[in-house]
């Protein structure tokens, strides 16, 4: 049961719509984050060319007064030592460790010191640029990867869905292909219905009052008349069963009350059932046909494989659900044999499908057999 969850909540995490949801959302930080970075970094760079165009000025200015005015020589130092130990200065020195002499020990005693220190900046100045350039290239380089994964995302999303609309469409058109063969069997059904009714059970009625008539009876008599009139009652029951509920004048729960009578009259086993709320359940017809071959349905299994001598039906309606419940003490058997051949329950699952309805069934050999079925009727209810 818990591994069923699990699963359920897996397969329910691991939908398309929430996975997208989720990589956008993590796209969206990741962009967020390399935002952040970048403009950071810009700001950063912005600061440092503002300390060295600050050195600059002061290297121009000690070079113009020199050799006098100490105090000058000792602004530009103490800049220079601000510089060499600004925020990020420590990550370009090392990178270009290699091609920069910067140090903030440079001595400032001659004009040639100053020159050189000029030299520096100068260096530095360019390889900040060089750095910039390449840090604006990467940053380039993972915008377009992130907007390809973006793309990316909603090609496959859009397949997906495309996907998915498509097996809506084939499972919509296996849909009405099978409506329509039900329809057409159905009607075909009802065609045999009244040629029961009209043309075999007539022509018996005519043999049975035929024997009625006779003035000399006897016991051949007597047998042949009984069959007649057990022929008539099962051929009309047989109408009954094939002709489809469609008379809007007959409610729902009459049409059931009748298959009932029917059944309690030709079967060995004795029916308790219970309707309740059926006064206030609207059906479209084919709704209501769909239900109505169910039921029948599981009575017919029952009676024929079955073996039981009672059976408790209880059909209750309370919106949105109808809610059928089912149980027998008959011999019972083994679900799995049942569901691996298929032997009584195509028809129903079929019509459950079409209702978007779900069964539980429970059985075991020597110990009946329960039945569950519930069908969302607010699918199939007309206003």
């Amino acid at each position: 049961m818990v591994f069923m969850k699990g699963k359920l909540l897996f397969d329910k995490i691991m939908r398309p719509s929430v996975v997208f949801a989720t990589g956008v959302l993590l796209i969206l930080i990741i962009l967020a984050f390399f935002l952040y970075l970048h403009i950071s970094a810009v700001h950063r760079t912005g600061e440092i060319n503002g300390k060295i165009a600050e050195v600059d000025n002061l290297i121009v200015k000690s070079l113009g007064e020199f050799p006098a005015h100490d105090s000058s020589l000792a602004v530009l130092k103490r800049s220079v030592e601000q510089l060499y130990n600004f925020p990020g200065m420590d990550v370009i020195l090392s990178l270009y460790s290699d091609s920069l002499a910067f140090s903030p020990e440079i001595p400032l005693a001659s004009k040639g010191d100053i020159i050189s220190l000029y030299n520096s900046i100068s260096a530095l100045k360019d390889k900040i640029g060089e750095h910039s350039v390449a840090r604006e290239e990467t940053f380039r380089v993972l915008y377009v990867l992130i907007l390809v994964v973006v793309i990316a995302m909603f090609l496959l999303l859009g397949i997906n869905q495309f996907e998915n609309f498509r097996l809506i469409q084939l499972e919509q058109e296996r849909n009405e292909t099978n409506s329509k063969l039900y329809d057409q069997l159905e009607k075909e059904r009802s065609l045999l219905a009244f040629e029961l009714h009209d043309d075999i059970a007539q022509k018996m009625a005519v043999i049975k009052r035929y024997f009625n008539g006779r003035n000399s009876i006897d016991e051949h008599t007597n047998l042949m008349e009984h069959y007649a009139s057990d022929v008539i009652r099962r051929v009309r029951y047989l109408s009954r069963m094939l002709k489809a509920p469609d008379n809007p004048d007959i409610s729902f729960k009459d049409y059931l009350e009748t298959l009932f009578s029917d059944y309690n009259v030709l079967s060995d086993y004795r029916l308790n059932r219970k309707m309740v709320g059926l006064g206030a359940l609207r059906l479209t017809p084919i709704a209501a046909l769909h239900i109505y071959r169910i039921i029948q349905e599981v009575l017919t299994n029952s009676r024929i494989h079955s073996e039981a001598t009672e059976i408790d039906l209880l059909i209750v309606y309370s919106h949105p659900t109808l809610t059928i419940k089912y149980k027998d003490n008959g011999k019972g058997f083994d679900p799995y044999m049942i569901y691996k051949k298929g032997i009584g329950l195509d028809s129903i699952k079929y019509r459950l499908d079409l209702l978007k309805g779900k069964y539980k069934l429970s059985s075991a050999e020597g110990e009946g057999t329960d039945i569950s079925i519930d069908i969302p009727v607010e699918l199939c209810e007309i206003s």
